[in-house]
């Protein structure tokens, strides 16, 4: 079970991005970097975006 919400089983996808606790914490940021963006379905797909925007690998 996930160790913040004990709701559901703890997944990389799940703690990461959809879990009722971490997703208060994307939402705190969204608001202050004042970006929105819509929670993607896997941490890989958010990984990927991240690249797109100019991240480094390193």
């Amino acid at each position: 079970m996930c160790f913040f919400c004990h709701e559901k089983e703890e997944t990389n996808n799940h703690l990461f991005l959809h879990c009722r606790v971490t997703a208060h914490l994307w939402f705190k940021f969204q608001s202050l970097i004042q970006d929105p963006w819509v929670v993607p379905e896997h941490t890989a797909d958010l990984l990927s975006c991240w690249m797109k925007r100019g991240g480094s690998k390193t």
